[in-house]
């Protein structure tokens, strides 16, 4: 489902292998169809396939896993008050899960979960499918964990103009939906993750100068970290 779109942004981020080096549907190696299979009789239903996909493509790299928010791993997930939650905030302040009585479906909806404070507790819609979410938080990771990596605010009328200096990462229909979306440019080692309620857009590169050269052609007034 979403193999080939992650398969873009890690290579951007990282110089990884071309689109299809890892097999559509293929778990890494250290991430075994056993683990798997031991998740889904733990949480008591077969995780959706966009999952599977970020295990087998993302869970690979470090920083994707973990370069803000914290992906669990096929053997740390459990299902607690109705939900899988996959992924914490780096403070835990929130975290995010798929409903039990929706892990048969390939692409699920996610929801949020305040963790402290007084909504604590308290689940909502966060994003409209699995993929989406995946795909911009995978992005996002991505950015953050690259050799070089900044952020900027994103004037309204720029927006449409992130198309002509990338490429969105995944079809439509699996990318749309989600609190970020992302996008990569391969040839110049660019990715990126545009958080639309907020209006920000944040940049990674794997080349050198990538991010300086990025900033002329574009004219946005990048922030480094």
């Amino acid at each position: 489902m979403i193999v080939q779109p992650l398969e873009a942004v890690v290579a951007a981020a990282f110089g990884g292998p071309e689109p299809g080096a890892f097999g559509v549907g293929g778990i890494r190696p250290d991430v075994t169809a056993a683990e798997i299979a031991a998740a889904e009789s733990r949480v008591g239903g077969a995780l959706p396939e966009a999952l599977k996909d970020y295990y087998a493509v993302a869970g690979r790299y470090d920083g994707m896993m973990a370069a803000h928010s914290r992906f669990l791993a096929p053997d740390q997930l459990q299902a607690t008050d109705g939900h899988v939650v996959f992924c914490h905030e780096n403070q835990h302040v929130m975290e995010w899960g798929i409903r039990v009585d929706e892990l048969g479906l390939p692409n699920p909806a996610v929801y949020g979960q305040m963790v402290n404070g007084p909504d604590a507790g308290r689940w909502f819609a966060e994003s409209a499918t699995l993929s989406a979410f995946l795909l911009g938080f995978g992005s996002w990771q991505a950015v953050l964990s690259s050799e070089e990596s900044a952020e900027c605010e994103l004037p309204e009328d720029i927006q449409p103009k992130l198309t002509k200096w990338f490429d969105p990462v995944g079809e439509a229909e699996v990318r749309q939906g989600g609190p970020l979306i992302g996008y990569v440019n391969r040839k110049r080692h660019l990715v990126a993750a545009h958080d639309v309620k907020h209006s920000m857009l944040y940049v990674g590169t794997s080349a050198e100068d990538g991010l300086e050269k990025f900033e002329k052609r574009s004219h946005l007034d990048l922030n480094w970290y």
